[in-house]
């Protein structure tokens, strides 16, 4: 199961593609793209290590990446980013607690990972004064 973890894991680093075209030129995209993939590769350390100390670097950079999001929900003025983090996060906590986690745990990357292109997808064109 841990395969399929990483797997789904991954899928996160997707979210890169979309503001791709603008990750030379403009600042703000490279840094939100080194957040994708540090907070993504904390992920799956954690998933395959199981370690408190990666759970911890995990949920910090997730939570810089959410950070991020509300900053383009500002800068957007799209509740879409705000509702699609609320959901993930929701759901997220909701199957905590439920049996067989790992397999919801996989169903929440997938999730995730969509929401976080579709968001890729919305910025990608943003003019950063």
């Amino acid at each position: 199961m841990t395969a399929l973890l990483l797997l789904t894991t991954s899928l996160h680093y997707l979210a890169i593609i979309p503001i791709c075209k603008n990750y030379q030129s403009i600042y703000i995209y490279r840094l939100y793209s080194n957040v994708i993939m540090v907070s993504t590769t904390f992920s799956m350390l954690w998933h395959y290590y199981n370690t408190y100390q990666l759970m911890i670097m995990d949920y910090y950079f997730a939570t810089i990446w959410f950070l991020f999001d509300i900053g383009w929900y500002k800068e957007l003025n799209n509740n879409k980013i705000l509702i699609l983090n609320l959901i993930v996060f929701i759901f997220n906590i909701i199957i905590i607690n439920f049996d067989n986690y790992v397999y919801y745990h996989n169903m929440w990357n997938i999730i995730s990972a969509i929401k976080c292109m579709y968001i890729s997808y919305l910025i990608r064109n943003i003019k950063i004064n």
